[in-house]
């Protein structure tokens, strides 16, 4: 049986050694994620944070967050997930939560952010509404369930400020033009024509 693992440090999934690439990836390296007037410390700066923010959503809701260590800086971040959750446009708990997965069928990984009554995915967002958002909700949906016969309730991301608002938007699910994408991105990796800039900074767009 495939074994996925992921190397937190480079970001990278391997299933039995060999190099898988992540949702996010692909869409970052077929031109997507449009950054390239944004310097490189900024899009760092931009992945910490996020990362930062899915941790301290992660931990709350397995209830092991200790809110006095949540940076002041960020805290907003959260008191908009929190106000999110209060709002009751979310279901109470997730089943799912930062599950990492891995498409046999269509080559590639990702680790969705929460999994709601296994039917709706939602994924939680420190920067601006995108349609490759939708994209990337629906690929998670898609690693899940191969058959794109089979549909998702939702597919949403949670957008969350510094101010402490959100917005929770409702995607469509398109797989369809995800797995274009995903074609696009296997030809371009055959004819050496990937956006190097996305081997190490694609993350930003979390």
């Amino acid at each position: 049986m495939a074994e996925l693992l992921f190397d937190e440090e480079a970001h990278r999934y391997t299933v039995n050694g060999k190099i898988i690439p992540s949702v996010t990836q692909i869409i970052g390296s077929v031109g997507l994620y449009e950054y390239d007037h944004v310097p490189a410390e900024t899009l760092a700066v931009a992945a910490e944070r996020g990362r930062i923010v899915h941790t301290y959503i992660e931990w709350y809701e397995l209830g092991i967050l200790d809110e006095n260590s949540i940076d002041p800086e960020l805290g907003g971040y959260f008191e908009a997930y929190l106000r999110l959750k209060s709002s009751g446009k979310l279901p109470a708990k997730p089943t799912r939560i930062e599950y990492r997965g891995y498409s046999e069928k269509y080559g590639y990984a990702g680790t969705l952010d929460q999994l709601y009554n296994d039917d709706w995915v939602n994924d939680h967002k420190t920067c601006l509404p995108s349609p490759t958002h939708g994209l990337q909700v629906s690929a998670y949906w898609v690693m899940l369930h191969p058959n794109i016969a089979e549909k998702p309730r939702k597919v949403t991301c949670d957008y969350l400020t510094k101010d402490g608002d959100f917005e929770l938007v409702d995607y469509p699910f398109e797989p369809l033009p995800w797995l274009s994408v995903l074609a696009d991105y296997k030809w371009r990796l055959k004819n050496n024509l990937i956006k190097p800039r996305y081997a190490s900074e694609w993350r930003a767009a979390i």
